[in-house]
């Protein structure tokens, strides 16, 4: 999975032999690779498919494949690609590990900056231990291959670099297919890897979003207010309520609840004798009639069109479109029929 930062500098400070490599572009990334020479390469991939993180390493010797290795981690509700390509580092460790003979420069190519920035990270992070195992997995290769220096790579995924796709390919194929027999997987990677914190925390409250989303749904209200906004319950509103004056959140939300002192909410709790408007004695007072077709507030009415747009022509874009809000507070405050309830409506604050 491509995570890439073409800012980057070219090389970063490490105990790895060959250094860190990452370029200022894609195409120098793309250029430095197929001008390298190096007899054994190794291509390392983390990937997130059908549900599940796939980790893959791929050996070429020659311009060809010569050994490959995979590891599917788990669900994605309990692992991260991220994670996914620590596991496909310290595999790509392993291929080189097995060769017979392993001299000189030998690259790695990574296409998540991330991951080969937390390769010399000092402070703990997420998924910190398995760059832990990365750097024990390292020491057994530079035990067994003492002539080589490994150079890690920043690769750009996407763009047509082979060893790249065929480590990306390989690792789908392993969230898809399963791991490599435990035998040749390293040592480390032979027990059931603990579960993110971060992604189980993610998962627990997309559950919880979800179980509210249903009991919504059950609600009395969920009809009328899914006519005015259709994405409540949604943390878009809460943002909204929160950058409000108090006066102003308490109105909005009783404008789109349908829960006001309008007539036709009043009659409905007891607490007047008619539902019908008292300013054009015609209909309900309803907040549709109030706000959209009361000819008591027409002057009102058209200074908010005039200043609002089409847009204020629409009860369901006023109630929810923040650019509206000023011009909704505006008509409110002029109408005067929220006088008695919640006094002088001030004008929205500039954001």
């Amino acid at each position: 999975m491509d995570s890439g930062n073409s800012g980057r500098t070219d090389q970063i400070p490490t105990g790895i032999g060959g250094g860190v490599s990452c370029t200022h572009s894609k195409e120098q990334a793309k250029e430095e690779e197929e001008g390298d020479k190096s007899r054994v390469k190794v291509f390392t991939d983390g990937s997130g498919y059908e549900g599940q993180v796939g980790a893959a390493a791929v050996l070429y010797q020659d311009g060809a494949v010569r050994s490959r290795r995979r590891m599917r981690l788990g669900s994605i509700w309990h692992h991260t690609v991220y994670e996914g390509e620590g596991v496909g580092m310290i595999l790509g460790l392993e291929l080189i590990r097995e060769e017979q003979h392993a001299n000189g420069m030998i690259p790695m190519g990574i296409d998540n900056t991330s991951a080969i920035t937390a390769m010399h990270a000092i402070k703990p992070g997420p998924g910190h231990y398995l760059w832990d195992l990365f750097h024990q997995q390292l020491k057994m290769v530079t035990d067994r291959h003492q002539d080589m220096d490994l150079l890690i790579r920043w690769m750009p995924g996407h763009i047509d670099i082979k060893g790249n796709e065929e480590a990306d390919k390989e690792a789908k194929v392993t969230a898809k297919h399963g791991s490599s027999p435990n035998q040749k997987l390293p040592s480390q990677l032979w027990k059931m890897l603990p579960c993110s914190k971060s992604v189980v925390q993610q998962a627990f409250h997309a559950k919880l979003k979800q179980a509210a989303a249903k009991v919504w749904q059950k609600s009395p209200q969920y009809k009328q207010m899914k006519q005015i906004d259709s994405m409540l319950p949604s943390d878009k509103f809460s943002k909204q309520m929160s950058k409000m004056l108090c006066k102003h959140a308490s109105l909005l939300f009783q404008l789109q609840s349908g829960h006001i002192p309008l007539n036709k909410h009043l009659h409905q709790i007891q607490k007047a004798d008619s539902p019908t408007c008292p300013c054009c004695h015609q209909h309900n007072e309803t907040v549709m009639h109030y706000m959209m077709h009361c000819p008591a507030h027409k002057n009102v009415r058209h200074k908010m069109i005039q200043a609002g747009g089409r847009g204020a022509r629409d009860l369901s874009k006023l109630l929810t479109e923040p650019k509206l809000f000023a011009h909704l507070f505006q008509f409110i405050g002029h109408s005067g029929c929220m006088w008695s309830i919640f006094g002088e409506i001030p004008d929205q604050p500039t954001q």
